[in-house]
């Protein structure tokens, strides 16, 4: 309770009392006096500004529909592609591998060709050291054999 009950107050002490204080003047809203004219003049262009917006927005939900639609049709562009692009994808693998095998026949055919022409040759070398070994053989030992040919007519 306020030690003031019952207290008479003079007429400057009340006012003093009663005066506004700084957050009470900050926070009051100020107030400025329009004519009709000037009243129906800002509801005109309320209402522009909210025609304006609303049509704002009508433009907006279009930009994104249309959007949406164009972004859908890439969408489905971009799949069909990717369907096709796997499509040429495995044909190219196909052909790879067929050409892979193709080449490892080739090359199996010419190494069996060329193993067989080595060990041909390589036979035919034996043969012919072989008969160069024999033909040494015989041309060394013919000087040796008319020596006792000689010696066995002599004596």
């Amino acid at each position: 309770m306020s030690s003031d009950k019952g207290k008479k107050f003079s007429l400057d002490e009340m006012t003093d009392m009663y005066e506004p204080n700084e957050e009470e003047t900050q926070n009051e809203i100020p107030m400025v006096l329009l004519t009709e004219e000037e009243w129906n003049s800002l509801i005109a262009t309320l209402g522009q500004m909210q025609a304006l917006t609303d049509e704002m927005e009508m433009h907006s939900r279009r930009f994104f529909s249309r959007t949406e639609t164009a972004l859908n049709q890439v969408e489905n562009s971009v799949s069909g592609l990717n369907t096709e692009m796997r499509g040429h994808i495995r044909n190219l693998q196909e052909q790879t591998d067929k050409a892979f095998r193709q080449t490892q026949a080739e090359y199996a055919k010419q190494v069996g060709k060329l193993n067989e022409e080595y060990t041909s040759l390589v036979q035919r070398t034996d043969k012919r050291e072989k008969a160069m070994f024999w033909t040494s053989l015989l041309c060394s030992l013919f000087p040796l054999a008319l020596v006792f040919f000689w010696l066995a007519l002599q004596g």
